[in-house]
C-alpha cells in the first residue's frame, strides 16, 4: 500500500474506513493482482487498482474508481465520481527495506522496570511488562514482540526493522506522556502480521499480509506499504501523504 495502497490484495472490511490526514476520505492504491474489495458499509476516497475492484453493499467511495481490470458495484453502493474499467494504471513500487546486518547484540526480555537499549542488531527482543526505551537510530531484530500491557518509548528518528517475526500488541509511545510516537517500522518476513494496537508512522512490509486491527476498532495513522493490506471491521486507516 502506498499511503493507503498495497502491492497485492487490498481489503477494507465492513464499517472500516480509509481516511486522509485531515479525516476526509483517503485513497486506496493497489499495485498487485489481488482484488481490491470495499466491504459492506466501508468508506474510502479514490480507488486506483491494477486488479479488479469490488464495491459492496452500502459502501461509499468519495471520488473516482480506476481499474486496469474490471469494476463491480452493488446497486446500493455509492461512487461519487467516475468509474473506469480496463484503464491505464501507473503506480510506484513498494519501498525497499535496508539490508539486515548480522545479529551481534544478543537477545533481551523486559518484564518489569525501565530498560534502555542502544541501536544495534539483535537476535530477539521481547517486551512483556515494564518499559523499553529506544534511542534515536536503527534497531534490527530477527524477532520482535511487544505484548499487551507493555510500554515501548522511542524518538522521532527511531527506526525498527524486523526480519522474521513481529508481534505488535501495544503502541509505541513518545519519550514522555501517552502520545503515540511516529516511527518507521519495517518487516521483511512473509508470515502475516496483525497489528493489535494503534500505530503511528510508516509501516513497510513488502512481503507480508498485514491486518490493521483485531477485535475492537482501532485507528492507525501514517503511510502504509505491504504485499496485502486488510483494514479490520470498524477500524480506521488514516493515511498521510
Amino acid at each position: 500500500m502506498r499511503s493507503s495502497s498495497c502491492c497485492s490484495d487490498q481489503r477494507v472490511d465492513s464499517r472500516a474506513q480509509v481516511q486522509n490526514g485531515s479525516g476526509g476520505p483517503g485513497a486506496v492504491n493497489n499495485n498487485g493482482t489481488g482484488t481490491t474489495v470495499l466491504s459492506p458499509d466501508a468508506r474510502s476516497g479514490n480507488i486506483t487498482s491494477r486488479a479488479a475492484v469490488s464495491i459492496q453493499h452500502r459502501s461509499v467511495v468519495t471520488g473516482n474508481v480506476l481499474s486496469a481490470s474490471t469494476v463491480t458495484k452493488d446497486s446500493d453502493a455509492t461512487v461519487t465520481g467516475t468509474i473506469t474499467a480496463n484503464g491505464v494504471v501507473n503506480l510506484p513500487p513498494l519501498p525497499a527495506l535496508p539490508a539486515f546486518p548480522p545479529p551481534n547484540s544478543g537477545s533481551f526480555t523486559v518484564n518489569s522496570g525501565t530498560v534502555s537499549k542502544p541501536p544495534g542488531s539483535y537476535v530477539s527482543g521481547q517486551v512483556s511488562g515494564g518499559t523499553l526505551v529506544l534511542a534515536a537510530g536503527d534497531y534490527f531484530f530477527q524477532s520482535f514482540t511487544i505484548n499487551t500491557g507493555a510500554t515501548v518509548r522511542a524518538t522521532p528518528t527511531t527506526r525498527i526493522f524486523v526480519q522474521n517475526t513481529l508481534n505488535f500488541n501495544a503502541s509505541i509511545l513518545a519519550a514522555t506522556g501517552s502520545s503515540l510516537q511516529p516511527i518507521e517500522l519495517g518487516y521483511a518476513g512473509t508470515t502475516s502480521v496483525s497489528l493489535g494496537a494503534p500505530f503511528n508512522g510508516t509501516l513497510i512490509a513488502p512481503s507480508a499480509a498485514v491486518v490493521f486491527g483485531t477485535g475492537s476498532p482501532l485507528t492507525f495513522s501514517g503511510s502504509f506499504f505491504a504485499r496485502t493490506i486488510e483494514v479490520a471491521t470498524g477500524s480506521i486507516l488514516a493515511c498521510h501523504q
